[in-house]
């Protein structure tokens, strides 16, 4: 690179970093499906405390392909990073074989179980840079047409092994290279050869016409200049592209200061036309080091990126590759490879991918202080480092919870509590970034694992999970032909990947005695710690404890039950005292009774008259009285009657005993006279 004044020198990251850059095309998110597929899967629980990201490993380049051949895999090797599908069902990958083969590019279902050679190199050379669209449906790759050079990009539909042309380019050299897919695959960019360099084109299948993506301010493209354009990702729906190009030999925007001679990365708005820089630092220039293989979020809001810039963000003091994300929201840029508690890596990081929405970045890093208790990776020069040929950053996968800030580490062993005991790398993460696909040398990641001696591709399953509460939900008492009592049933998310909330029923015995009387929460995607409420009504049709079960459903795996229990009680009547002489004033209590109900009170013995002025029920079914035994009452036993009056429902009575016995000598209560209480539910007062 030609010199430039004030130009830092460069770190060891640096010299990496463009060795990288040079061994390995990047690969780019495709864009994934807003949902998830269902995959099924029984995560073990982890320790409490362990900074290990929860699921279950799946070996995914098995030697078993589509028409029950077996592959011979001792010699199998992967030449480029796995991609997977928005929902996670398909992983495109390349494989040789054997070692006297050409190697083959391949696609797994995971829901079928089945790997089929989608195609196989000729004596040109290898096949390269396999990715594949967001619906799973479209596959490109790079192939080479003589040796090395010059390349073609081979568009392939998987559902019917079709392969599709692709048109012509007028007045350029068309060898297209590193492919990246949108979601549905109508969009196809591609980097290509120009008259003097190279520049990042896309292809709108259904016009049949290429955009010219890296252009600069006077609107010359880049490929007529010495620039060299590259490593496309592009967002669900197309419009967006990041790519990186050497700002020297092409100016791409206009920044504060004269452009430096390290390589930067772009963002293009196919619609407005405009392109923004996002290697970016505070003051708006360029970053003062070279940024790399960029990965877009679906949704074109988010672009990460690897950088060897120490000048990106105020914090960077460690002088190695970093990844970062940049935010269109905000236009700020933000150090991903870090730890939890914010503390630096130690060590390269690199190879970012990023989910649907932005909020989660898996990537590469041989550091060893991102999560605690970490050995696979380190510095160059200290024991445990390893700098692996085709990989250049070898370790461990990682990602960065951008919503919470918390960094967990994804290659884990089978165990869910041990390290990844081989280096792993080339991340892939679906929508929700539920499923992350990568490579490991690892061994101990699921239980059988052949071909001790090389690389494998596999997928780590982080399922969300959810929890419900209160379990039970009780309702206490509640009366036939009340209007209901209401309770809330909060669920919550409390996984690493977000949980999508599906029906929300109601069964058991007594199903039709509840109702989900508001529901919001179905169809919601809950961020990990997010809750939703469900209103559950309880109406008591038939006496007794009446039970059932709300049942709730997502893609978190089994539904989660929870029991609602309420009772529909049988109205209870006591009198206090329950014995006295003629003139006894006695105190009834009701409970258990329809809420708000005209209550009547009868003597069912004596010479008391008709029944009294009714009392009224106040909202929980209850009432206090005070009742008379009439001075010259006969003696005896007898039973005051309550009888509750709700129009259209019947209502059985209830009673309760009292026994009027022989006067003791003290003054008796007479002359006693029914009043109405001042309240409805208030205590009816008898006085003459």
């Amino acid at each position: 690179m030609a010199g430039h004044p004030g130009r830092r020198a460069r770190p060891f990251a640096v010299a990496v970093a463009v060795a990288l850059a040079a061994a390995v095309a990047s690969t780019a998110l495709a864009g994934p499906l807003p949902r998830e597929g269902n995959v099924p899967t029984a995560p073990a629980a982890l320790p409490p405390g362990s900074v290990e990201t929860p699921g279950r490993n799946e070996l995914v380049s098995t030697p078993q392909v589509a028409g029950g051949a077996t592959a011979v895999t001792s010699a199998a090797d992967f030449f480029a990073a796995p991609t997977i599908s928005g929902d996670g069902r398909f992983v495109v990958f390349t494989q040789q074989v054997d070692a006297t083969l050409p190697n083959q590019v391949m696609v797994r279902d995971r829901r079928t179980r089945t790997t089929t050679a989608l195609a196989t190199a000729d004596s040109n050379g290898p096949l390269r840079q396999p990715t594949i669209s967001g619906d799973g449906r479209w596959i490109a790759y790079t192939r080479s047409i003589d040796g090395p050079e010059p390349t073609e990009v081979v568009l392939v539909d998987r559902t019917t092994g079709r392969r599709v042309s692709l048109p012509d380019t007028p007045g350029r050299n068309f060898f297209p290279d590193q492919p990246a897919l949108s979601r549905d695959g109508r969009f196809l960019a591609v980097r290509t050869q120009a008259s003097e360099g190279t520049e990042i084109l896309v292809l709108d299948r259904s016009a049949g016409s290429w955009d010219t993506i890296s252009v600069e301010v006077n609107g010359r493209p880049t490929g007529s200049s010495s620039a060299r354009a590259a490593q496309p990702a592009i967002s669900w729906d197309g419009r967006w592209v990041a790519f990186t190009a050497t700002p020297t030999a092409a100016q791409l925007v206009v920044t504060p200061k004269p452009s430096n001679d390290y390589r930067q990365v772009y963002l293009r708005d196919r619609q407005e036309r405009t392109t923004q820089l996002v290697s970016l630092t505070p003051q708006g220039e360029q970053g003062l080091g070279p940024s790399l293989n960029p990965a877009i979020s679906g949704d074109g809001r988010v672009v990460a990126f690897p950088s060897a810039a120490t000048d990106l963000v105020a914090d960077d003091e460690n002088k190695v590759l970093d990844v970062f994300a940049w935010s269109r929201g905000t236009g700020g840029v933000e150090l991903v490879s870090r730890a939890t508690g914010g503390a630096a890596s130690n060590a390269l990081s690199g190879f970012p991918a990023v989910n649907g929405d932005g909020s989660q970045v898996a990537f590469a890093s041989a550091a060893t202080t991102l999560v605690p208790g970490d050995s696979t990776g380190g510095t160059a020069g200290t024991p445990g480092f390893k700098a692996v040929s085709r990989l250049a950053i070898g370790g461990d996968i990682f990602i960065r919870d951008r919503s919470t800030g918390r960094t967990t580490r994804v290659s884990v062993a089978r165990d869910n509590a041990s390290e990844a005991n081989g280096f792993s790398s080339f991340p892939s993460i679906s929508s929700t970034g539920r499923y992350v696909a990568f490579t490991s040398a690892a061994t101990n990641l699921v239980a059988r694992d052949a071909n001790k001696a090389t690389s494998d591709v596999f997928v780590r399953d982080r399922p969300p999970r959810i929890v419900a509460t209160p379990s039970p939900v009780d309702f206490g008492a509640a009366q036939i032909g009340s209007l209901g009592t209401t309770r809330p049933a909060t669920i919550k998310s409390n996984g690493i990947t977000p949980a999508r909330i599906g029906t929300i029923t109601i069964g058991g015995a007594n199903a039709t005695d509840f109702v989900v009387a508001a529901n919001p929460c179905t169809g919601q995607a809950l961020a990990p710690g997010a809750t939703c409420q469900v209103q559950v009504l309880f109406i008591g049709l038939a006496k007794g404890n009446r039970t059932a079960t709300l049942v709730i459903r997502s893609d978190a795996g089994a539904p989660v039950v929870l029991r609602l229990v309420g009772a529909v009680g049988i109205p209870k009547l006591k009198l206090e005292p329950r014995i006295g002489p003629p003139g006894t004033v006695a105190v009834a209590t009701g409970t258990g009774f329809p809420p708000n109900a005209a209550v009547s009170l009868t003597w069912t013995v004596g010479i008391t008259p008709t029944s009294l002025v009714p009392v009224i029920s106040d909202g929980t079914g209850s009432f206090t009285a005070q009742v008379l035994v009439l001075p010259k009452d006969r003696l005896g036993a007898r039973q005051l009657r309550a009888v509750a009056s709700v129009p259209g429902l019947k209502v059985d009575p209830v009673t309760a005993r009292f026994l009027v016995v022989t006067p003791t000598g003290e003054p008796p209560t007479i002359g006693l006279v029914q009043v109405f209480a001042a309240t409805p539910g208030e205590p009816i007062i008898l006085r003459r």
